[in-house]
């Protein structure tokens, strides 16, 4: 993904689909891309309904709640290094239907797998069944970095934004 962000201002363009599309109608397993699907995640890489449809388990970062990320890789004036461009999202019971077809963004205002009283883990951020606790994030670098759930809220608001000014230190 990182490469391709850098080759073509984003991944929407891969195998012939684009992000934009509002779904990949009657995918086959032929049809997943592996490099969308966390091994950890544990469910079917399809969905099936009215249309079969290939899922994902990576979500681009919106900001941090308060701020949006707006733009491309050219207004990332934190630093490539410092930015979080996507994240990692476990998907099968809080929404089944995140499909690598649509561009879904979730912000980093809450932290990495938060959970409601019920103890389910809430839909609006980022999440992952990895046994260390925490996801993993691609930056606008390109590179991968796992991302502890224990991570300072304040240095992951900071990484989420692409032109906030804040420094971010070691995390």
């Amino acid at each position: 993904m990182g490469v391709a962000l850098h080759n073509n201002s984003g991944f929407g363009h891969y195998k012939g689909w684009k992000t934009s599309s509002l779904e990949a109608p009657n995918a086959t397993p032929a049809d997943v891309i592996p490099a969308l699907i966390c091994p950890d995640a544990g469910e079917s890489t399809i969905i099936s309904g009215s249309l079969q449809l290939a899922r994902t388990h990576y979500a681009g970062v919106q900001g941090d709640g308060r701020t949006v990320n707006r733009g491309g890789i050219n207004d990332v004036k934190d630093g490539l290094s410092n930015s979080l461009h996507t994240g990692e999202l476990d998907t099968d019971t809080i929404d089944p239907k995140l499909l690598w077809s649509s561009p879904a963004r979730i912000t980093c205002r809450d932290a990495i797998n938060t959970r409601n009283a019920s103890g389910d883990k809430v839909d609006t951020c980022f999440r992952s069944r990895h046994p260390q606790g925490g996801a993993t994030f691609m930056l606008w670098d390109g590179s991968a970095r796992f991302v502890s759930e224990n991570i300072d809220l304040t240095t992951y608001h900071a990484l989420s934004t692409i032109n906030g000014g804040e420094v971010v230190g070691d995390y």
